[in-house]
């Protein structure tokens, strides 16, 4: 992970190191989500949060990328709604797995997914 974050990075003392990326990640967790502006270009930046759910056990995260100008005089507004549509989704996505789960108790295994 260290590797593909400072690989954008051309000056070795703005490197990050990883004890800074530990106490990042400790950060982003507390907060909730994650901003990074400038990258992956000067001027661009993305707004991050993990989806409450995974994918073959492997976590999914959804972000807002933009103009950096853009996003951060609207960076509340952009987490608010970002953390209302993941509410509203999550809770979707539960209520399918829900009656996917009953369907197959019900019915047994669909054919094409025994296969």
């Amino acid at each position: 992970m260290i590797r593909h974050i400072n690989v954008a990075e051309a000056d070795p003392k703005q490197r990050q190191s990883i004890p800074e990326l530990l106490k990042s990640i400790e950060q982003i967790r507390r907060v909730g989500y994650c901003f990074i502006p400038n990258m992956p270009m000067e001027g661009a930046g993305t707004v991050s949060m993990l989806l409450p759910w995974d994918m073959f056990g492997r976590p999914l995260a959804v972000g807002v990328g933009g103009y950096v100008g853009r996003i951060q005089p609207n960076m509340h507004e952009i987490i608010a709604q970002m953390r209302a549509a993941l509410a509203k989704y999550g809770k979707r996505q539960h209520l399918w797995e829900e009656s996917l789960a009953a369907r197959i108790e019900r019915e047994g295994v669909p054919r094409q997914a025994a296969e």
